[in-house]
């Protein structure tokens, strides 16, 4: 059992049928070490497993919700368990997935693993949605890559296109009926990326107005940057493409700070390569999470109407200190025109 739980996933453990542990494997070990853990939290063995998950769940959601999972499974009224959960460390943002399943043969209990999937849900990110450049046309066609590899027919660009703030789960929803915890997702996410990146720069154009924008603050002499949560390796492809790269006097990426947004790390970072105090800056965001971090270090806050938006909150509901419909408004409020 040690060699196969070793050899697959980042930390298992093994339950019986009461919900105590009887083995654990080393990425437990590891993980446990790692985060300070006791020495019998690493060790693992007689863990009451289910009864601290069971504490959890008095004020957790997520936590009443893998409880419900694995009661189900220990009952043998369920075969495949999966819960998608953030653990923070103190300087950084961590997400896990919960998989659970029964033993196999005639030991009844419960496999748990949790595995890191930080880099997976960071990858994501490379699909956020920017106010600077419209990406749908490019995400749809590495979707409908996708759906050509199953023999499968092209969707309309527009149809996908108000998913894009999704990101890949919710392309991957709409165009295989795929999401976290199906068999095949990892593959298909990271293929996806792969496709994405191939042709990153075929059908997106920047929204109207928006080169003029910039062009005005660079003849004014004021520095504009890009603070956005994509990784590094599609922001700097995409924006040597667009023209872009080496005219921003700053790129933060969502893997240059320790925390992405809405953490306040990048716009500190970004104020630190221009020069400039928080509270001298305009930040312009199209999603929530722009608006609180700008909020968080003083900036001013513009949240544009144009661009995906998704279904979250109303924009109006997002506290920015201004909102546009245009690049002409926004040039206006930063006194270009």
């Amino acid at each position: 059992m040690h060699s196969l739980i070793d050899s697959q996933y980042d930390s298992i453990a093994v339950l019986d049928e009461q919900g105590v542990i009887i083995s654990v494997n080393q990425g437990w070990q590891a993980f446990a070490q790692g985060n300070g853990g006791s020495p019998a939290l690493s060790a693992g063995v007689g863990i009451d497993y289910l009864a601290a998950v069971r504490r959890s769940a008095t004020t957790d959601s997520l936590a009443a919700a893998a409880l419900r999972g694995s009661e189900e499974i220990l009952a043998g009224r369920q075969t495949l368990f999966t819960l998608e959960y953030p653990c923070n460390a103190p300087d950084c943002e961590r997400w896990f997935e919960l998989h659970a399943s029964p033993l196999l043969g005639t030991i009844r209990g419960m496999v748990v693993v949790h595995r890191d999937i930080t880099a997976r849900n960071l990858a994501e990110h490379a699909l956020e949605h920017c106010m600077v450049a419209d990406t749908a046309p490019d995400l749809a066609a590495a979707l409908n890559r996708l759906r050509s590899d199953l023999g499968l027919a092209a969707l309309p660009a527009a149809r996908l296109r108000s998913l894009t703030s999704q990101g890949v789960r919710g392309m991957l929803k709409a165009g295989l009926d795929m999401q976290p915890g199906d068999p095949d997702y990892a593959e298909f996410h990271d293929r996806f990326l792969l496709y994405y990146s191939q042709d990153i720069c075929v059908g997106t154009t920047v929204f109207p107005g928006i080169d003029e924008l910039l062009g005005g603050f660079e003849r004014r002499g004021s520095p504009w940057g890009i603070i956005t949560n994509k990784a590094q390796r599609f922001t700097l492809p995409l924006l040597n493409q667009l023209g872009y790269a080496k005219r921003a006097a700053c790129v933060v990426s969502g893997d240059s700070a320790r925390r992405a947004k809405p953490a306040a790390q990048p716009m500190h970072l970004a104020c630190a390569l221009i020069s400039r105090e928080p509270a001298r800056c305009l930040y312009v965001g199209d999603d929530l999470r722009d608006i609180q971090a700008g909020r968080a270090v003083g900036m001013a806050t513009v949240a544009v109407r144009y661009g995906y938006l998704g279904d979250g909150a109303p924009i109006e509901a997002w506290g920015a200190d201004h909102l546009v419909d245009d690049a002409r408004e926004i040039a206006a409020l930063a006194g270009i025109y």
